[in-house]
């Protein structure tokens, strides 16, 4: 029986991006692993090309639109507006832990796939339940 996919947040890409960065090795060979299976979404592709472009690292982003378009293991989701409504929902709901959006149409795309690994160190997702794999 196949692994479940692992969801790619922004973090994952950054880091796996970042040579230089103490978990690129381990981001490395997770996402490089040709056994494992990925998904990732139209905006977090976009919150890390723009990350990139702002922090003026555009060969990173060149690498990671690369690696979107070759990778027959990496899986991009669209951005459906009823994603986008439960997001908000989320959002709302959570204020109080300062959700940035992006994060919350993650877990709505995790939740509705069954996902529970994430490419990250973002604590948020573990606040939600999900297991970040980069955090210590």
């Amino acid at each position: 029986m196949a692994n479940k996919p692992i969801f790619v947040d922004t973090h994952g890409f950054y880091v796996w991006a970042d040579a230089a960065h103490s978990a690129h090795q381990r981001a490395r060979a997770l996402l490089e692993n040709a056994d494992n299976r990925y998904v990732s979404s139209q905006w977090i592709v976009v919150e890390t090309v723009n990350l990139f472009v702002a922090r003026r690292r555009p060969h990173w982003a060149e690498r990671v639109l690369d690696l979107v378009g070759r990778s027959k293991a990496l899986q991009i989701l669209g951005a459906t507006s009823a994603q986008f409504q439960s997001a908000q929902r989320l959002w709302m709901e959570r204020r109080d832990q300062a959700f940035p959006l992006t994060d919350c149409t993650s877990f709505v795309l995790m939740r509705e796939h069954g996902l529970t690994d994430a490419l990250t160190a973002d604590k948020h997702f573990r606040a939600m339940g999900f297991n970040p794999l980069l955090l210590d």
